[in-house]
């Protein structure tokens, strides 16, 4: 976020407004990592990446989507398959 141009009080405030960004949103946070907003953007080919999220938050989300996927295939196989109508 930070340039080499920035003044020191241009990167002051970017570091404050990025630091009060990570605390109200917890960007730190596995809770963080199971909302749908950010499971949706893991998913989103366009955004995958999450380059502007903790280097934390891409691998605990897809740890989340792979459990969810795995809750369904436990509970289609207890059901006996998915049943399309």
């Amino acid at each position: 976020m930070e340039n080499e141009e920035d003044s020191a009080a241009v990167a002051t405030f970017k570091r404050s407004v990025s630091e009060s960004l990570r605390e109200r949103f917890a960007m730190e946070s596995d809770d963080t990592a199971r909302h749908p907003f950010v499971v949706a953007t893991v998913l989103d080919p366009a955004v995958k990446a999450m380059t502007h999220f903790p280097e934390s938050m891409p691998a605990a989300t897809y740890r989340h989507v792979r459990a969810l996927v795995d809750n369904a295939q436990i509970g289609a196989q207890e059901d006996g398959g998915f049943r399309w109508h």
